[in-house]
């Protein structure tokens, strides 16, 4: 691959978020520069595998910068259930169009955010680790008091 070139991968969630497998993030962060992640339902892949995984968008490079923005978006429906029949919910569809207007937007949600490398924490590569919806819920209930289930 040349530098510069850029990729997609499909990788199961524990490659990201397993401390085992921190060498697997350390060599991607040491050879590319990661342009956004997806994480996807847990029916994407259904009915087929349980696998639940992460669509990860990257540039490939020899010198990746130390620190740079990167996408994040974590995805609840994928148009389908577990069984594999069309449900009408399907926020993966929402992304493209969410990821436009992103720097438009005053208060961002799980359907996408930015955030710097510098903020990844213990190498944990996953995007609902660092999903907003749980501050914007926290700033709600400091400003209210009251808390809203979303159980």
């Amino acid at each position: 691959m040349r530098e510069g070139g850029k990729l997609a991968l499909v990788l199961p969630d524990g490659i990201l978020s397993n401390p085992s497998d921190g060498y697997i993030v350390q060599h991607i962060m040491s050879k590319a520069e990661i342009l956004g992640m997806i994480d996807l339902p847990m029916n994407t892949f259904l009915p087929y595998t349980p696998t639940k995984c992460h669509l990860i968008f990257f540039k490939r490079t020899d010198s990746p910068r130390k620190d740079y923005e990167l996408f994040m978006s974590y995805a609840k429906t994928c148009g389908h259930d577990k069984r594999g029949r069309e449900i009408n919910e399907d926020e993966i569809q929402l992304i493209p169009e969410y990821l436009k207007n992103l720097d438009k937007k005053s208060v961002h949600n799980h359907l996408g955010w930015k955030m710097r490398l510098s903020d990844i924490k213990n190498n944990i590569l996953l995007p609902k680790y660092y999903n907003p919806d749980l501050q914007n819920e926290l700033k709600d209930y400091e400003n209210t008091g009251n808390l809203k289930s979303r159980l």
